[in-house]
Order: C-alpha cells, then sequence, then structure tokens
C-alpha cells in the first residue's frame, strides 16, 4: 500500500511538471509564431495592396478606353480614356447607361453580347457614337468575367480610337487611285504618241529602202549610200523602241491578247537565230543553239515567243564584250519548255537584279551609256512570259555573265483552272 501511494505520486509529480513545461513552451513560443504569422500576414498583404495598385494604375492610366459592364449589360466602372473617347466629363456621366448606347448599331451590339456569353470573347471593328452624337471607327476587344467557381461577373472591354488610322488609310487609297489614274493616262499617251510615229517612221524606212536597194531609183554615190544606210539602220532602231513601247502600254491598259496556236519550236528558234546572228558577228560573239528535238510542236502565242528570245538574246548581245559567248538552249521540263540564254558578259549585282524586270527602269548611269537602251526589253518579255502562265528569271554574277532563263507550258493552260 505504502509503494502504491509513492508511485502515484510520483505519476503526480511527473504530470505537474510536464504542465509547467508546456505552459512555459507556449508562453515563450506563441508570442514568437504570432509575431512571425503577423509579419507573413503582413507582408502578403503589402503584396496583394501593390499588384491591386499596380492594376488599378494600369487600368486608370492606360490610354486604351476600358469598362466594366454587370450581366445586365449596364456600365459599372470606367476608366479616364473611356470616358474622353466618348466625349463625356467625367464617369458619372456614363456609369449605369447600357452599353448599347455607346455603339451605333444596337441589333450589332446584342449579337455581339451574345457572342461574348457563349464563346467568352469578341474582337473587331465597331462604330461609337458620343455624347454629341458623332461618330468614330474603333477596335473593340471584349471577354467575360467570371469568378472561380465559374459564375458570370460581368463583361470587361478595351477599346481604341482608329479614326487617324482611317483617315491615313483612306488618303493611301486616294493617292492610289490618283497615280493609277495618272499611270493610266500616261500609258494611254505613250500609245497614242507611238501609233502616230509608227506611220511617218514606216514611210521613212520604206524609202530609205528603196535608195539602199538602187532598184527603182538612180544608183547612189558612196556617201549617198553611207548615210541612207544610217538613216535605214536608225529608224528600224527607233521602229524597234517605238514597237517595245507600244507593248509595253498594251500591257499595261489590259490590251495585249495572245493569239495561241500550235508552232515547231525549232523553226522559231531558227527564224530568230537568222535575225540575230548578223548583230552578234559584228561584235565577233559566237552564239550556239541546242534545242531538244523531243519538244517538237508548242501551244503557244508564237510571234510573243519570238519576242521574248528576240529581247534575251539582244539583251545578251548588249552585255557581253566583244569576242564573247552566248548559248540559247531549250529543254523539256514536265508539261513545261525551258529556255535560257547564258552569256559571258559583264553580269549583274543582287541590287541590279532586282530591277531588270521594271519598265522603264535604268540601271546606273555608266550602264546606260555604255550599252545604250530604255529599260523595256526584258519587262516585255517577263510580261509576255507571264500572260502564257509561265515564269522568267535570272542568274548572274558581276564579271562572270548571266543567265536568263524561262519557262512556258508546253499546251496552253486554261484560265478557268
Amino acid at each position: 500500500m505504502v509503494i502504491f501511494s509513492l508511485s502515484f505520486y510520483v505519476l503526480e509529480l511527473s504530470h505537474v511538471h510536464f504542465l509547467i513545461l508546456l505552459v512555459t513552451a507556449l508562453c515563450l513560443f506563441l508570442p514568437i509564431f504570432s509575431i512571425l504569422g503577423f509579419q507573413i500576414l503582413k507582408h502578403k498583404t503589402r503584396r496583394l495592396s501593390q499588384e491591386l495598385l499596380i492594376k488599378e494604375n494600369a487600368v486608370e492610366k492606360s490610354i486604351n478606353a476600358i469598362g466594366f459592364a454587370d450581366m445586365n449589360s449596364n456600365l459599372i466602372y470606367a476608366n479616364p480614356a473611356f470616358v474622353g473617347m466618348w466625349g463625356y466629363d467625367n464617369e458619372s456621366q456614363v456609369l449605369g447607361k447600357p452599353l448599347f448606347s455607346f455603339w451605333k448599331r444596337k441589333d450589332r451590339a446584342e449579337k455581339i453580347i451574345a457572342t461574348l456569353l457563349s464563346e467568352g470573347k469578341w474582337e473587331g471593328e465597331t462604330i461609337g457614337v458620343k455624347k454629341d452624337g458623332s461618330e468614330f471607327p474603333s477596335i473593340l476587344a471584349a471577354n467575360v468575367i467570371m469568378s472561380k467557381d465559374g459564375e458570370l461577373l460581368g463583361i470587361m472591354g478595351s477599346a481604341v480610337d482608329i479614326t487617324e488610322y482611317k483617315k491615313a488609310e483612306e488618303a493611301i487609297i486616294n493617292a492610289r487611285i490618283a497615280a493609277e489614274s495618272a499611270n493610266m493616262s500616261k500609258t494611254e499617251l505613250l500609245r497614242n504618241v507611238s501609233h502616230e510615229l509608227r506611220t511617218p517612221l514606216n514611210s521613212i524606212i520604206g524609202f530609205s529602202n528603196i535608195l539602199v536597194d538602187g532598184e527603182h531609183t538612180e544608183p547612189l554615190n558612196e556617201i549617198q549610200l553611207k548615210y541612207a544606210k544610217k538613216v535605214l539602220k536608225n529608224g528600224e532602231q527607233l521602229l524597234s523602241v517605238i514597237n517595245n513601247i507600244l507593248a509595253i502600254a498594251n500591257i499595261d491598259l489590259r490590251k495585249t491578247e495572245l493569239d495561241i496556236h500550235h508552232f515547231d519550236l525549232q523553226e522559231t528558234i531558227n527564224d530568230v537565230a537568222v535575225s540575230m546572228v548578223p548583230l552578234s558577228m559584228s561584235k565577233e560573239i559566237t552564239i550556239s543553239f541546242d534545242v531538244d528535238e523531243s519538244i517538237g510542236t508548242i501551244e503557244a502565242d508564237k510571234e510573243k515567243i519570238k519576242q521574248v528570245l528576240y529581247n534575251l538574246i539582244d539583251n545578251a548581245i548588249k552585255f557581253t564584250p566583244p569576242k564573247g559567248f552566248i548559248s540559247v538552249a531549250a529543254k523539256k521540263a514536265r508539261n513545261f519548255v525551258e529556255m535560257s540564254i547564258k552569256d559571258t558578259g559583264v553580269g549583274f549585282s543582287p541590287e541590279d537584279q532586282k530591277r531588270l524586270f521594271i519598265s522603264f527602269m535604268q540601271l546606273d548611269g555608266s550602264m546606260t551609256r555604255d550599252y545604250g537602251g530604255v529599260g523595256i526589253g526584258l519587262p516585255i518579255a517577263k510580261n509576255f512570259v507571264e500572260l502564257h502562265g509561265g515564269e522568267i528569271w535570272v542568274e548572274s554574277e558581276v564579271g562572270k555573265g548571266s543567265t536568263f532563263s524561262f519557262k512556258v507550258p508546253i499546251e496552253k493552260v486554261n484560265s478557268d483552272e
């Protein structure tokens, strides 16, 4: 009995010590934990306050008009930019107003809101109506606001006044229309002048031919014959320039038509060779022709294909120094015939290559003086090739020559395809 009582006393004493220790620990650490908790809470509160302040400033000071509406589509918040964009004096004048009152067409505004509720967002161009009734174009981006539980809270929208942009766009369009009109007038003038010049020029060339041939006139002496030949040569060159200008004018005015039929490509290239070889011989330039015999006939505008070859070979002769080489090749490339004119001429820089196919665009002044031309031969070739549904390109390196290539369909391409 004494032993049991002693044991119970010891146990009671242990509980007392434990309680004392527990109370002591609570007294010591509870304030510390409280302070730490307060500091953490204070830090989080400060951070949240800063974030809210940043977001508030971002909305309040935004140059975009930003507004919030409740689920009844009534405005419950508008930033200063919104108030100013719609021509009001302060926020109180717009709060509570239905969203429809800020836009030109109520039916479209209703559709936009319906889209917002079904898809969650909407973006597009709209017409705003200011306080004084004036209208302005704007870009609107809107979306619905939802709680974490998925409950719809309202609608948020951001708008930008694009009046100045629209004015600039209209000015650009008007300037383009004016430029196109002026260009068409210029082109029509070139076309009319070219027609007017050809008639007397044909007479000059015709009578010069008669004088040079001497079959129907008295023989010319050596000096007279020399001058007559110069008149004939320059007249033919001028007629070629006028014909090229007329071709460009017809292309610009959409008056160029294709006379499509089947013809033998080898024979056509032979015809071109007969005309171009004498010109190359005057500069001691060797021209070779390599035509794939399997090509046979093609369906295209024969005269325009000949003109393309004339212009490309003439260009090669012009930019190839004396005793150079030019090779003309034609081969099949699937459903196309591909032709190339390669020379050992001066070559063109990448910058010059960008301008080669632009009408009346000359290269640098030294080239213009040395090689002549008015800058329409290659553009004509490009247009004639593209009229056939083909393409043309150039590969060139300064000092190493150039290769002009083009391809056109072997059979006529229907415009409906």
